[in-house]
């Protein structure tokens, strides 16, 4: 018997082909494996070296390795001193003298006026003299004021009329109104609207009165039953007892009360 040089399988002698494989068996043999040589013997007298001994690390003396650490904090030390040498701003306001008080430096004041309005009193000035332009005379004032009427406020002023005309007039500022309304809501064109105007429940009055029968002589007013001009007069010319009312609501008014000269 013999062996397929392919497969190792048992086959016939005399086969050319194995009937497992169908592997040539004309090729060359197998060649049989080389004996292993055991190892030769020392010669007589050889003696084996000795293993090296693995390298140990000196242990450095204990002397340095404290100078070692005292080295290390004394670089760190030098270290932080830089930092705060360089990196630190410096304050302005320390005293170069150990020990010395240093003071802040004194915050500037800063002085807010406040808008303040001055109700003046009944103001009689015989001396004082006011021209009326359109009508080409001079005038003394007997009543100047400037000041404020809210909520129907009213202040009365009684002369008696010995020097013809009595010449009214007065100027008034009403109060603003400040209002703002969306448009186009929900649109890609919303926006706000501001508006400013003056209020619709602003207004002014005055009324010249007979003082021995309370009649109206004459009136003239700002917004409600008159005009919204804001600088008006009025005149009464013939000698009397009066009685001259001002009301208003909402309203700064320059007022004057001029006789003639």
């Amino acid at each position: 018997m013999s062996f397929c040089i392919a497969c190792g399988k048992e086959i016939g002698f005399d086969q050319k082909f194995c009937e497992f494989c169908g592997a040539s068996q004309n090729g060359p043999s197998a060649q049989p494996a080389p004996e292993v040589q055991p190892p030769l013997p020392p010669p007589p007298g050889f003696t084996k070296p000795p293993s090296p001994a693995p390298a140990t690390q000196k242990k450095l003396p204990e002397k340095k390795n404290t100078m070692i650490i005292l080295g290390a904090f004394l670089a760190m030390g030098f270290i932080v001193f830089l930092y705060f040498l360089v990196a630190l701003p410096i304050n302005p306001t320390s005293s170069p003298v150990p020990g010395a008080e240093s003071s802040p430096a004194p915050m500037p004041q800063v002085t807010t006026a406040r808008p303040t309005t001055v109700y003046t009193t009944t103001v009689t000035q015989t001396a004082a003299v006011r021209r009326a332009d359109q009508f080409g005379e001079t005038y003394d004032a007997v009543f100047l004021k400037d000041r404020q009427f809210n909520f129907g406020e009213k202040e009365t002023f009684s002369y008696d009329l010995t020097r013809p005309p009595l010449y009214i007039r007065f100027n008034i500022t009403p109060g603003m109104v400040n209002r703002s309304r969306i448009v186009d809501i929900g649109l890609s064109s919303e926006h706000t609207v501001y508006s400013v105007y003056p209020n619709p429940s602003a207004w002014f009055e005055v009324k010249v009165l007979d003082s021995a029968t309370g009649s109206v002589i004459d009136k003239k007013g700002f917004n409600k039953e008159y005009s919204q001009i804001p600088k008006q007069d009025l005149m009464v010319r013939n000698k009397g007892s009066y009685r001259v009312e001002m009301a208003g609501n909402d309203v700064f008014v320059n007022m004057e009360i001029l006789i003639g000269d």
